[in-house]
């Protein structure tokens, strides 16, 4: 004999429903572990500011042999190669700084929730409006093309160029770089 039901009482979902409900919350509170590689993004950040920002006061060391006058030419200009390439580096480092940083907002901003101290700014909005993953993949692509022509840029200046060979390869990178450069302008402006 069947037990009814009393009225009012709701009725118990069946097993494989609750389950899937289960699964569900599980599956989306699974986001939240997310959290652990935006934490590992922002120190990395924090890591490389305070390694270029250690750069850039090793740099101001060196910028007094610079202006020693018993300094042979050839040694100043080795000089000013090592003093131009270092500050490319570091301008290298700080563009990284930059991705991670952007990286580490987008995710939370994609799986965590909304930040708001971003919510309000006109800066925040102009250089951190992470939409979605396509927008993110964008705004780190750009960056990456960026450091990818300061890094070829700084290798540029290390290399001795012998032949005509030399210069013609040099010139096919610097035309590679600007393409490159010219086509994410290009789909940035087509996406935004």
């Amino acid at each position: 004999m069947a037990v009814p039901l009393r009225q009012g009482a709701p009725e118990e979902p069946p097993p494989m429903e609750r389950l899937m409900r289960l699964l569900e919350r599980t599956l989306w509170g699974s986001r939240l572990f997310v959290i652990v590689p935006i934490l590992v993004l922002m120190l990395a950040w924090l890591v490389m500011l305070f390694i270029s920002t250690v750069d850039v006061i090793f740099l101001f060391g060196r910028v007094g042999s610079y202006l020693n006058l018993a300094l042979a030419t050839a040694e100043r200009d080795a000089l000013r190669i090592y003093l131009i390439s270092t500050i490319i580096g570091v301008v290298d480092g700080y563009l990284i700084a930059s991705a991670l940083f952007l990286l580490s907002i987008g995710l939370y901003k994609q799986f965590v929730g909304n930040i708001d101290e971003i919510e309000g700014s006109e800066i925040a909005n102009r250089i951190l409006d992470v939409r979605s993953f396509e927008d993110l993949k964008v705004r780190l692509a750009r960056v990456i093309v960026l450091i990818l022509m300061v890094k070829f840029l700084q290798e540029g200046l290390r290399v001795s160029y012998q032949t005509p060979q030399d210069m013609l390869f040099l010139g096919i990178g610097v035309v590679l770089i600007s393409g490159a450069v010219f086509l994410s302008h290009i789909a940035g402006k087509g996406g935004h």
